[in-house]
């Protein structure tokens, strides 16, 4: 295998058509841990790696190297609450909150504005 590849096994934990015919699978490895990667056409019948990278399915991948040297990440520090939900008195456990993807959002592009004010991007 040249040196613009690289081989990993690992278990698709994850599918997200993107377009008409490729996917972004995300990957559970023993090397590298979670992983996400593009698949282009894995949802044409044609394609002879679209059974190979279904999910919960565990097989040895061909990945091509691109030359990203880091990805930035947004993520929070905070313990998370611990659910307490009792069915008897009508307390359910807390759901999706329908104001933080758009505040996710907002953090993010804050930090992409500030990586390329600083001249990093």
């Amino acid at each position: 295998m040249g040196e613009n590849f690289t081989e990993l096994d690992g278990l698709v934990i994850r599918e997200v058509k993107v377009g008409e015919k490729d996917k972004l699978i995300t990957l559970l490895t023993a090397e590298e841990g979670l992983i996400t990667i593009s698949g282009k056409g894995l949802t044409s019948i044609k394609n002879k790696y679209a059974a190979s990278a279904q999910l919960f399915t565990y097989s040895t991948f061909q990945l091509k190297k691109r030359g990203v040297a880091h990805h930035t990440v947004v993520y929070s520090t905070e313990e998370p609450l611990k659910v307490v939900a009792d069915e008897s008195n009508g307390r359910h456990a807390p759901g999706s909150v329908s104001f933080v993807p758009p505040v996710v959002g907002l953090i993010m592009a804050g930090e992409i504005i500030k990586t390329i004010a600083k001249g990093e991007a």
